[in-house]
């Protein structure tokens, strides 16, 4: 899983971040290096950045460390909670083209959670919408984006800043309490 804050631990190198659910299966030191190694290098990690702390770097690094360390385990799933949220907009989109470049090389699906709908429409092939807790509405992300169904997903729609949408036609009565 990759959490919104990345939850590097503070104390630990980067080597030691990317390493840790390696370590705690029991993988063979040399092998714990190799597979560091090159997950860093898929991830555009600089190798000489796998010496430094997590203070010491970038939200852009930190989020490739935070990658790289749910992506070292070769899961078939990866989780994502808003990874791109606190990060400029440039920056967004390379970690984007990262996330895309990942799924490819090692065949990962992943589920992505977010509110960045702009975010959602580049990444995902597939969509759940939910409101108040609950599944609304399911699609093809092409689909959902040119024929949202759910009035939720309607007001989500026409709140993507240049969406040509009049988000006052949309805004849901009462409260989401």
């Amino acid at each position: 899983m990759v959490f919104q804050s990345y939850a590097l631990f503070p104390h630990m190198t980067v080597f030691d971040n990317v390493a840790f659910g390696l370590r705690l299966q029991g993988v063979p030191k040399a092998e714990v290096t190799r597979r560091v190694e090159e997950i860093a290098t898929l991830t555009g990690l600089p190798h000489e950045l796998l010496q430094r702390f997590p203070h010491q770097l970038s939200g852009g690094q930190k989020a490739r460390v935070g990658i790289a360390r749910a992506a070292v385990l070769r899961p078939r799933l990866l989780v994502l909670d808003e990874p791109t949220a606190a990060l400029d907009v440039s920056v967004q989109v390379v970690i984007l083209q990262l996330l895309a470049e990942l799924k490819r090389e090692l065949g990962m699906s992943f589920l992505f959670v977010s509110h960045d709908l702009n975010v959602v429409r580049l990444l995902c092939d597939r969509v759940l919408v939910m409101y108040l807790g609950r599944i609304v509405e399911s699609g093809p992300a092409a689909e959902l984006f040119a024929n949202p169904r759910h009035p939720y997903t309607r007001a989500l729609i026409a709140s993507i800043p240049g969406s040509g949408h009049d988000i006052t036609r949309h805004l849901l009565p009462g409260d989401p309490q």
